[in-house]
């Protein structure tokens, strides 16, 4: 009797396998696409902050060429930043 039980229930258990591996192959590729994605985006921010690095050099050379002392910088860069923060945060 219990072999009959199991001889009836054995395709059920096959298409509920089936299924949960079907589940983790959607969800592995999933996962695949997200990790490509964090990637790229990763990729986005290394680009972006080299810009604003490349772009704190040039106007630090500038206000350099206008004879401003390194404390006048950092004023103006404090001041900048500040600014910088307050127009984030409206957005």
């Amino acid at each position: 009797m219990k072999h009959d039980a199991n001889a009836l229930a054995e395709p059920y258990f096959r298409a509920a396998y089936q299924t949960l591996i079907e589940r983790y192959k959607c969800l592995e590729e999933m996962v695949h696409t997200r990790l490509l994605d964090m990637e790229k985006l990763e990729k986005q921010v290394k680009y972006y902050k080299k810009c604003i690095e490349d772009l704190h050099t040039d106007y630090v050379a500038r206000l350099r060429g206008l004879n401003m002392s390194e404390n006048q910088i950092k004023e103006f860069d404090e001041y900048w930043k500040q600014q910088m923060e307050k127009s984030w945060k409206k957005k």
